[in-house]
């Protein structure tokens, strides 16, 4: 995978499986950020990513999700259990799984045959945000 996919993954993976915000990611293991905005929940994907310009939309379906990055014209399909999750990207036909802990997220990409580290950098919960903007 490319390293901006895998950290556009990881942001999301991040944010659904903690139901926190974040204006981006880190990238520990190749010392990136990754800007980013929107919403990632059970209701649906929508996120758009600065460094590429481009959205990345999806939802739920049969109990996984399936959503598509504008930037490679592509699908990811994507499985959580609580806090582990797997997927395939099929812009490189491969298969990605890891863990969440805290605001942290290990990815193991089968195409690199190794793991990466990300970080969600802010610590606003969906509820947090909503009532601080009916304030």
């Amino acid at each position: 995978m490319k390293d901006h996919t895998r950290a556009y993954n990881a942001y999301i993976v991040g944010s659904l499986i903690t139901g926190f915000f974040s204006s981006s990611i880190y990238d520990l293991t190749n010392k990136n950020n990754y800007s980013m905005r929107g919403e990632a929940d059970t209701r649906g994907i929508l996120i758009y990513a600065y460094e590429k310009g481009c959205y990345i939309t999806g939802n739920l379906n049969s109990g996984g999700y399936l959503f598509y990055n504008y930037d490679g014209s592509y699908h990811i399909r994507l499985n959580i259990d609580n806090n582990k999750f797997e997927g395939s990207d099929f812009s490189s036909n491969c298969e990605f799984k890891g863990e969440v802990t805290d605001y942290l997220i290990s990815l193991y990409d089968s195409a690199e045959n190794r793991y990466f580290e990300y970080k969600l950098d802010r610590k606003y919960s969906f509820k947090t945000l909503l009532r601080l903007a009916k304030v």
